[in-house]
């Protein structure tokens, strides 16, 4: 269900006027519409251009290697390229995306699904060349969510930094 864009744009005002708390009567998808237009309009994905050339063949078809051994690459790429900014933001919306897919039995938001909803929004291809790479950034997004303890977990390092 996709929210209606007059309500978008209208939360959207509210906050560029200064809004801090978002009225509680406030449909969730008008919220998830409002979060989403603002990644897209952000100079500069919170993946970060730099991350797209180092996580991509990560996620080679070709890769043998076993999930783990992925899901610590990918760790380890993200938390080494992405500014400490960015890396707080994309922690947030990644653990709500972690407490979505707990109940996508009633929701039916997925791993899967919500990688393909926030994969073009968290990461972009600037040339914007090849539906192949903005399949491989979903998968991106949907280990980060599935793997998402594993990856943004309480470590001491990922601690100080989030």
């Amino acid at each position: 269900i996709s929210a209606s864009l007059t309500e978008i744009n209208r939360l959207r005002d509210l906050f560029d006027k200064g809004l801090k708390v978002i009225p509680q009567e406030t449909d969730v998808h008008v919220v998830a519409g409002v979060l989403k237009l603002w990644l897209r309009t952000l100079p500069e994905p919170l993946l970060t251009y730099r991350l797209l050339p180092l996580i991509l063949p990560i996620f080679d078809e070709d890769n043998s290697q076993d999930t783990k051994e992925i899901v610590e690459q990918t760790k380890n790429v993200i938390f080494g390229n992405i500014p400490v900014e960015n890396l707080r933001i994309v922690s947030k919306i990644l653990s709500l995306a972690f407490e979505v897919i707990q109940k996508q039995e009633t929701n039916r938001m997925s791993p899967e699904n919500l990688g393909i909803v926030l994969g073009p929004n968290l990461l972009w291809d600037p040339l914007k060349a090849d539906a192949c790479i903005m399949a491989r950034i979903n998968k991106v997004v949907e280990l980060m969510i599935t793997f998402y303890p594993q990856i943004f977990g309480p470590t001491k390092e990922q601690e100080s930094l989030l």
